[in-house]
């Protein structure tokens, strides 16, 4: 029972995260907590039945149980909703392209190895025929060819590579920034910024380092797990 509550509470925070409504984002973070809560009521019930089966421990357990049953009916409810029906996936004008040169090299592939196999028939047909067996030479490293070129297109489109390359150039443009600011601080050079005071520079820092924490775990499972989100997730951060 805890197994299976707590993977529904944790599918309660990745539709939290997911969720632009902030009324619904609360309501399922709400609903997690009181799966969280019945389930840990109900976990302490079947413990105390466990070491005294007695009729007040089964009937405390029963009436454990239906709290949470409601919990995840509500749940299920509110996740059935309209407002959060499927929306079918589409491929955009981008992601066309990006896939169609690896389209491409798999279709090379794909003839190359056709012949090459329809070559290694005529010369199994005729083995001392000197023209199929060039031919088959040739075709040979067509198909060596062709996987290089499929290898070399998966690498260059590996999903989210581009976002990560510019997300790193920007650190480090950010890191020289901060080296450099560093160095006129020291030297007493360092023009002071007026935009605000220290209290709301202090209050921006905290804002965007809450941010930043919030992002990090959807990042790190987008990069174990879901390599289509892992752009989108580091443009975001």
């Amino acid at each position: 029972i805890a197994e299976h509550t707590s993977k529904l509470c944790n599918a309660c925070k990745a539709a939290s995260q997911k969720c632009d409504n902030p009324v619904a984002k609360r309501h399922f973070v709400q609903c997690a907590k009181d799966v969280a809560n019945s389930t840990a009521q109900l976990v302490k019930s079947i413990k105390a039945l466990a070491t005294k089966l007695t009729p007040e421990n089964r009937a405390a357990c029963r009436e454990a149980a239906t709290p949470l049953l409601v919990s995840v009916e509500h749940l299920r409810d509110f996740a059935l909703s309209p407002e959060f029906a499927p929306v079918p996936a589409k491929i955009s004008p981008e992601g066309k392209a990006g896939q169609q040169c690896m389209i491409d090299a798999g279709n090379k592939l794909t003839g190359t190895s056709t012949k090459l196999l329809q070559f290694s028939r005529s010369l199994a047909l005729n083995p001392n025929d000197g023209t199929n067996m060039q031919l088959l030479i040739t075709q040979a490293k067509s198909v060596s060819n062709a996987v290089k070129d499929l290898l070399e297109q998966v690498k260059q489109n590996v999903p989210g590579q581009k976002p990560c390359d510019q997300a790193i150039e920007k650190l480090r443009s950010a890191q020289t920034e901060m080296e450099q600011a560093a160095i006129s601080a020291t030297a007493g050079q360092l023009k002071p910024q007026e935009a605000t005071n220290l209290q709301g520079y202090q209050t921006q820092l905290e804002s965007a380092t809450m941010e930043i924490k919030e992002l990090i775990e959807p990042l790190a499972e987008s990069a174990k797990c879901h390599p289509e989100k892992l752009g989108h997730h580091v443009a975001t951060l």
